[in-house]
């Protein structure tokens, strides 16, 4: 948001320089990013007066003017078209400097000598605007300097807008700001805008998207003779200040109103319209030209406002074209709405215009923006453009919410770090921003109502404060500090926490079953802290019928119909807001008790927030506004009373960074790949199709969630060839599954090793060592599922069944192999590129703790052992049996095949002593054994 300084004085009591405003919008917690201060100026720069004009001899564009400086006079040669008698424009007498650095020499046009220039808003530095000269307006007495004219109050400062604060958008908002911290009083009122004269209609439009438009509204005025003309000279020079170029008086008036109250408004060609406006979602196929000559192909998506025809404009961002205010426009129809933010932002994005409206309508604009935007916009139609209300209409399709804070003092001053702050400080320093805030007196809240009418029903939305039943004025009090306690007298008694009568304190409520009849129930409703209602059941119905709010010294305030009396109910003469004895409903026989909703009431402030603050719904926000406004450097420079609690270690994230570190031993580079993928990359590598779309991709190579890691991986391989003859790197992240029976993927972590190597032997010793760390049995087997592998050198690993809780199949782990031919073809890799894929998952299901023993006391005997099996017979069920015996190190040494029937293995066994040397003869001792276990489990023969 720009802010020009001048402007902005307008909104304050008294004048402030500009580092007392920057200071202040700092202390408001928003940022200033920049301060552009108007040039230092030559004085031969000065204001004149324009005495006359009339043609160049000798050129049709040129024209000579006669200024004045109030006491000397000028002939100039002047090209603008904005010059006219009695104009008071800016001159650069000769040998004056400008800002560029251009000197002003006296020089001849086309035979006619110019003693000097006149200036545009961009040869001043002032602007970019160099469409005339730049008009200072009848105020300026000529000959003053324009330096002093141009002071510090034509600084403009950008001002960061936080995403979540419309009313930054707007000199309302930052005004209001710079007040609350500075010693300067906010003078302008919003709200207190003259109403327009007209006839209230339900003609204008019609709404068919409410959910969408919360509120929304149209005013048709007739425009005077003045509204085809120019809008003020000080109107347009603040419009350019903020980058917005000129058009004509209607738009210009909508605009100025814009940047005043930052709800954007639009204006339309009444005689464009035909029939009534339409709010509606645009048809499939529907074609729109905008304002910037675009035409657009709108979707079922786009909220667009209508005729009976044609679309007129895309809600929130850009009007039509063909529905433009003209020169010749003599009616209007003035739009101001509330449309839902969230859509706004995805039209403008989807249409690649964001716009000066669609920025403040993706804030949220509350509803209560739109009629005084039109009140003060209709105010500046009918002082400068002639205009009269001819009809209205308005339409609000959701309730204004208010929100009621209460902030326990206590607690505000734990969380500022303010040991001092009290209930009377945090309500006198919120009134500097216009909440409302004042120490919480349920007992005086109470008695502001005494005397207004018994309505039975009554509620906020249809009563607001003039009328009361007694569920209602307990449920209002407590409302006032944001604490729900239902809106009936049975959830109101259901909810609180009984409390005994010699107990009460103001606040509690006292119960008893009342004359109302058939009012028993057995359920009521709660909200909750979305704004939805819960439903609670009883076991059995219950008559809880009348209530009121203990106010202290033996009194209750309770909104009543009825009096009990001689032992029957009976009508009062007036019934309304009272106050009676507590003895009138202990002595009731009908006395249900007292109960309790909240332990320290003498401890909060009341805080209403006023609309123009939607950001502001928490307790904590409530605080911050307070810590802002008391000053950040008021906070002391204390150490927090919080102390560390031991910290638990967590297992799964432990094992995860075990795995990285053995990887990283291994000489694999970690690396982080998008969860992205391709149509290409689908091909590729032959994946299933089966892949999640995304709705909004960021490119077409980041359309899809990928289901397996392997293509970037794969990529980065193929990419980094020249690194090295032999590297590899891993990725530990989540894939995406499609579920058939949800609406979400399923999101399994995955570990995908890949490297460029000539064998895939590589790839596996980096899983032998992974297994070998987690002490994971597993076994590898062909695999003939994955495509995108070599058809003869890919394999599948499975965790037997005896580490799972599985009594049947083996689980699987992953799979590995070398990437298919054509794959490393069309990745253009000269080197085979191996990939493995395992579920992390199951290594942590599966992982087993190491359990250490002593190293033997004596000297191991070492032999090797050759023995003959079936070529069916693998390594891995060998070392299975040799593990199971005891004292036993296996270590594969060697394999061959002597014939189609059998194979020699070659064995290395470590034979460990722990009671005493070994003996030959007990070393063949364990070699029989170990043979007869041999033979025994796999057919083996000692060569």
């Amino acid at each position: 948001m720009l802010v020009v300084v001048e402007w902005l004085q307008e909104f304050l009591s008294q004048q402030l320089s500009v580092t007392r405003i920057e200071n202040a919008l700092g202390r408001a917690g928003l940022e200033v990013e920049e301060s552009i201060r108007p040039p230092e100026f030559d004085e031969g720069i000065i204001a004149a007066t324009v005495e006359a004009v009339k043609p160049h001899p000798e050129a049709d564009k040129l024209q000579l003017a006669t200024v004045t400086t109030g006491g000397e006079q000028y002939e100039i040669v002047c090209g603008a078209p904005n010059v006219f008698e009695g104009q008071r424009a800016v001159l650069a007498l000769v040998g004056a400097t400008l800002p560029d650095g251009t000197r002003i020499q006296e020089t001849s046009i086309r035979g006619t000598k110019s003693q000097g220039m006149l200036c545009s808003q961009r040869e001043l530095g002032l602007g970019e605007s160099q469409e005339g000269i730049l008009d200072l307006g009848p105020e300026v007495e000529p000959g003053t300097p324009l330096g002093a004219i141009y002071d510090e109050n034509y600084t403009v400062i950008e001002v960061n807008t936080p995403t979540n604060r419309w009313d930054i958008q707007s000199y309302f908002g930052i005004a209001r700001e710079v007040a609350a911290h500075t010693e300067a009083d906010y003078i302008f009122d919003i709200e207190q805008q003259p109403d327009s004269q007209g006839e209230r209609v339900d003609t204008l439009f019609e709404n068919h998207a409410p959910e969408a438009v919360p509120c929304y509204g149209l005013v048709q005025l007739q425009l005077g003779e003045e509204a085809g003309g120019d809008s003020p000279e000080w109107m347009q020079r603040r419009l350019r200040f903020h980058g917005l170029k000129p058009v004509g008086m209607v738009v210009d008036i909508t605009n100025y109103a814009m940047l005043v109250t930052g709800q954007p408004l639009h204006a339309f060609d009444d005689e464009a319209i035909s029939g009534k406006v339409q709010v509606r979602f645009a048809e499939s196929g529907e074609v729109l030209t905008t304002l910037d000559g675009v035409e657009r192909n709108l979707g079922t998506s786009d909220l667009v406002i209508a005729d009976d025809q044609n679309p007129i404009a895309l809600a929130g961002v850009m009007g039509a074209r063909h529905s433009q205010i003209e020169e010749r426009s003599s009616s209007i129809v003035l739009e101001a709405a509330t449309f839902d933010s969230a859509l706004v932002r995805a039209t403008a994005k989807r249409h690649g215009a964001r716009t000066e409206a669609s920025a403040r309508f993706e804030r949220g604009i509350p509803m209560r923006a739109v009629t005084c935007a039109l009140r003060f916009a209709i105010g500046l139609l009918q002082e400068y453009a002639g205009a009269r209300v001819t009809a209205y209409q308005t339409e609000r399709n959701r309730w204004p919410w208010v929100q009621h804070i209460g902030v326990p003092a206590s607690r505000a001053a734990s969380l500022s770090g303010l040991d001092d702050l009290d209930r009377e400080t945090i309500a006198e320093q919120l009134q500097k921003l216009d909440f409302e805030a004042r120490p919480f007196d349920i007992a005086a809240e109470a008695r502001q109502h005494l005397g207004k009418p018994y309505k039975w029903g009554a509620t906020f939305k249809t009563d607001g404060t003039q009328a009361f039943d007694c569920s209602y004025l307990v449920d209002y009090l407590y409302s006032l500090v944001g604490v729900n306690i239902g809106h009936t007298a049975l959830a109101q008694y259901e909810h609180g926490t009984p409390v005994e009568t010699d107990e009460l304190r103001p606040g509690d409520v006292v119960f008893y079953e009342g004359p109302i009849v058939n009012s028993s129930t057995d359920h009521y409703y709660l909200r909750e802290a979305d704004g939805s209602f819960s439903k609670h059941q009883l076991p059995e119905e219950k008559h809880v019928g009348h209530n009121g709010v203990y106010a202290g010294e033996g009194k209750v305030i309770t909104a009543a119909q009825y009096v009990f009396q001689n032992g029957e109910w009976v009508e009062r003469d007036e019934p309304g807001v009272i106050e009676v004895e507590l003895s009138e409903f202990t002595s009731n026989e009908g006395y249900l008790g007292a109960r309790r909703y909240s332990g320290d009431l003498d401890d909060l402030v009341t805080v209403t927030v006023p609309w123009w603050r939607p950001d502001v719904r928490l307790l904590e926000d409530v605080i911050e506004e307070v810590v802002k406004l008391i000053g950040l450097d008021e906070i002391p420079a204390t150490l927090p009373t919080w102390h560390p609690r031991q910290a638990d270690p967590d297992e799964y994230w432990a094992r995860l960074n075990q795995i990285r570190w053995l990887l990283y031993g291994l000489g694999l580079f970690e690396v982080t790949t998008y969860p992205f993928i391709s149509e290409d990359d689908i091909t590729t590598f032959n994946l299933d199709s089966a892949h999640l779309k995304l709705a909004n991709p960021r490119s077409q190579e980041q359309a899809y969630l990928r289901v397996t890691l392997l293509p970037l991986l794969a990529r980065t391989i193929a990419n980094n060839a020249g690194y090295a003859e032999e590297f590899g790197v891993f990725e530990m992240a989540r894939v995406f599954m499609p579920e058939s029976d949800q609406a979400l993927p399923s999101e399994p972590l995955k570990l995908g090793i890949a490297a460029q190597a000539d064998t895939v032997l590589r790839l596996k010793h980096y899983l032998d060592q992974l297994l070998a760390h987690t002490g994971i049995n597993a076994d590898i087997e062909p695999e003939h599922e994955n495509p995108f592998l070599h058809p003869a050198r890919r394999a599948v690993v499975r965790v037997t069944s005896q580490q799972t809780s599985r009594s049947a199949a083996e689980e699987s782990m992953g799979w590995f192999g070398e990437l298919h031919p054509d794959i490393q073809e069309a990745l253009k890799s000269r080197h085979p590129i191996l990939y493995a894929e395992l579920d992390v998952d199951v290594i942590l299901r599966n992982w087993q703790t190491p359990e250490f023993q002593a190293l033997p006391d004596y000297p191991s005997g070492y032999r090797d052992l050759t023995v003959l099996v079936s070529p069916a017979t693998r390594w891995r069920d060998i070392h299975r049996s040799l593990s199971a015996i005891d004292d036993v190190v296996a270590t594969f040494r060697d394999e061959y095949h002597r014939d189609a029937d059998t194979k020699a293995v070659t064995i290395h066994l470590e034979l460990l002593a722990r009671e005493a040397t070994l003996t030959q003869e007990r070393i063949q001792q364990r070699l029989d054994h170990i043979q007869d276990v041999l033979a025994r489990e796999h057919e083996a023969q000692v060569e």
